[in-house]
């Protein structure tokens, strides 16, 4: 036990003596947390004018391609649910803004969890950093209407095929459960 609190305060001495040295700082100390940040500031400077930065032009159709390349690739990477919600989501393109409108509150928060990478990826290879996602829930999102009975098959058929209900007519045809 005396060993270990002799190496203790030996290390502590040799850090202060290498600190007052300029060489070597203990990786807890706020001097060293401090040299850190000046040395990451260094290597990354933080630009965040949006001034400097390329605000191409892109259309629709580059927008839409890169979209679902994106989307592809995603899914070949395992990140499927992020592919997936991609795919339900319905798209909107105002100037540099895309309006993406989901059918739950669900989808949307897990779309905005990896929203991140996808815009950055969009804004350098559209080349225009003022490119921006929205995205917003609609509850009322059109569903699928299930069809159950034969009575309900046939009015579905009636609706979607103009057609059909001619050849019910001609045909003297009547649907029987």
């Amino acid at each position: 036990m005396q060993n270990v609190v002799k190496q203790i305060v030996n290390s502590t001495q040799e850090e202060k003596v290498a600190e007052s040295q300029g060489e070597v700082y203990s990786s807890l100390s706020l001097k060293s947390i401090e040299n850190k940040r000046k040395l990451e500031s260094s290597i990354h400077p933080m630009d965040m004018s949006d001034e400097n930065k390329p605000q191409d032009s892109f259309s629709e159709a580059q927008l839409y391609d890169l979209w679902e390349q994106c989307e592809k690739n995603y899914y070949t990477t395992g990140r499927m649910v992020m592919a997936s919600n991609m795919q339900i989501a319905e798209k909107r393109l105002n100037e540099n803004i895309l309006q993406l409108e989901f059918p739950s509150e669900g989808t949307k928060l897990s779309f905005e969890e990896n929203m991140y990478d996808l815009v950055s990826f969009l804004r350098r290879k559209l080349n225009n950093y003022n490119f921006q996602i929205e995205t917003i829930v609609n509850e009322k999102m059109p569903t699928k209407k299930m069809i159950f009975t034969t009575e309900e098959k046939v009015n579905h058929l009636k609706e979607k095929y103009i057609a059909f209900q001619e050849l019910i007519k001609v045909f003297e045809l009547s649907s029987k459960d």
